[in-house]
């Protein structure tokens, strides 16, 4: 079994964490931002705001709570562009 004193363990809420997510919290650091600073799961940081853990309402957050999400279509404009025109040629 290995020894977990010599390291910190990632899943849990420190009273040391929860100080220093606030602190960036207040800084108008997005939870993003956040969690790749401290290597946590952004997921962990959504969860203890939406338990209470934290102290900080997600009303509060940069986006107001709502996690940004990429737009569906991922290819460029050029290569879109360059399939209408492939389209149109006769």
């Amino acid at each position: 079994m290995p020894n977990t004193s010599d390291h910190d363990v990632v899943g849990k809420l420190s009273d040391e964490l929860k100080q220093k997510i606030l602190n960036h919290l207040r800084l108008s650091w997005s939870p993003g931002m956040i969690a790749h600073e401290f290597k946590l799961a952004t997921k962990s940081i959504y969860n203890w705001l939406n338990q209470g853990r934290i102290g900080f309402s997600l009303n509060d957050l940069p986006e107001h709570g709502v996690r940004q999400r990429r737009s569906v279509d991922q290819r460029s404009k050029y290569n879109q562009s360059l399939g209408d025109q492939l389209n149109s040629v006769p």
